[in-house]
């Protein structure tokens, strides 16, 4: 593991670098937590409680680790496991970023509190959720962000030799 900055002297302390930023200071918190966290625990429970994160189901963990499905479900409740798993979804949602309700939440504060003294910005806000919302509705429909669907009808544009 490299020396933290901090304890290096010789480098100067960059406000604008990333590894400077409170965000990420915090990320690397809660990794350091986590590292912690691991340690405290067998290595055959951290792996099987990281594959339980990642979705693997009880008995395919117990056939991966060489346990029973009940000796794995022991495992996952356990105080220790259960620590290390709300760390991993606090640290998931903190690298995921906002949630589309929370920008939401967000946006709604914004054009209440400036409905009044500063129209303009209230309306920059609700732009901007109706454009979450079109953007929605794209991906709903198949598409993606800002995509637009095109459906050629065959029979009045029939394929051609140019379409591959």
């Amino acid at each position: 593991m490299p020396i933290p900055l901090d304890e290096l002297p010789e480098v100067e302390h960059n406000p604008y670098h990333p590894a400077n930023d409170a965000f990420n200071k915090d990320i690397r918190h809660v990794q350091n937590i986590i590292m912690a966290a691991q340690r405290q625990m067998k290595p055959k429970h951290v792996k099987i409680i990281k594959m339980h994160f990642a979705g693997k189901k009880n008995v395919d963990i117990a056939a991966t680790v060489g346990l029973t499905p009940q000796t794995i479900g022991n495992v996952i409740h356990g105080a220790e496991a259960q620590r290390l798993l709300s760390l991993l979804v606090y640290i998931e949602a903190a690298v995921e970023g906002p949630t589309a309700a929370q920008r939401r939440a967000v946006l709604t504060r914004i054009m209440v509190d400036h409905e009044k003294k500063n129209p303009k910005i209230a309306l920059a806000a609700v732009a901007e959720m109706n454009k979450m919302d079109l953007n929605k509705h794209a991906i709903d429909q198949g598409g993606g962000p800002g995509q637009v669907n095109i459906t050629i009808n065959q029979s009045t544009f029939p394929r051609t030799a140019l379409d591959g």
